[in-house]
């Protein structure tokens, strides 16, 4: 457990009490949000969250029957944001530890499941129905790659994906939280700015989005 039971009275960030322990170092967890922990900040396995009165639910893993995380969040938080299942991949290279989520909106699996990427070639997908793509370093947490497809852009899916990445890093116990840094294109710029959900920094160099599952320029 990282800290002991807080106050709220710090500034309200996201944190992430850890509900139960899964084989492979992973977790089952809720999202909170309150001023009781550091934004990132993970607790647990132990406290109950009842133990935090007035933290905020925004976010909850859990497996399902067939022991697939499902990240299931909040109406509020993204109310405009369509359905949305994930493909996760290790997307590392020889030099960074990167993860990747691709986003799809047909109705095979129910919003917030994450399936692995060898499960995703036996459904009849295309690869170019992905809706939304984040890649991010699991040691640092910085977002390496963000795309949204353009008809669905400004429906807060940006936002959408940072919060699955988020609760899927801390669900896999990773260290950190993820961030959205200052390396970042034209057009994450534009979906970010005013609109974010916590954790982007300035932005200091412009960059392009490459597709995650291609590795094509995307936009």
């Amino acid at each position: 457990m990282r800290g002991i039971l807080g106050s709220s009275e710090q500034s309200p960030g996201v944190w992430a009490l850890r509900t139960a322990a899964l084989p492979g170092g992973r977790f089952e967890l809720a999202g909170l949000l309150s001023g009781h922990f550091p934004d990132g900040t993970t607790v647990g396995p132990g406290p109950d969250q009842a133990e935090f009165p007035g933290a905020i639910e925004l976010l909850t893993v859990r497996l399902d029957g067939q022991r697939r995380p499902v990240v299931t969040i909040a109406p509020w938080a993204t109310p405009e944001a369509p359905g949305l299942w994930f493909v996760e991949a290790d997307a590392s290279t020889p030099d960074r530890s990167l993860h990747s989520l691709v986003a799809f909106g047909t109705g095979h699996h129910t919003d917030g499941t994450v399936i692995p990427n060898a499960a995703f070639f036996t459904l009849p997908v295309r690869s170019d129905q992905q809706v939304a793509a984040l890649r991010w370093d699991t040691m640092t947490g910085e977002i390496d790659q963000i795309y949204v497809a353009p008809d669905v852009r400004d429906r807060g899916v940006a936002k959408k994906m940072i919060i699955v990445g988020g609760a899927y890093h801390a669900h896999r116990g990773w260290e950190g939280k993820i961030y959205v840094g200052g390396r970042r294109s034209d057009t994450v710029e534009e979906m970010l700015v005013g609109r974010s959900p916590l954790r982007v920094t300035s932005r200091t160099e412009r960059t392009v989005i490459i597709d995650p599952l291609t590795g094509e320029l995307a936009e």
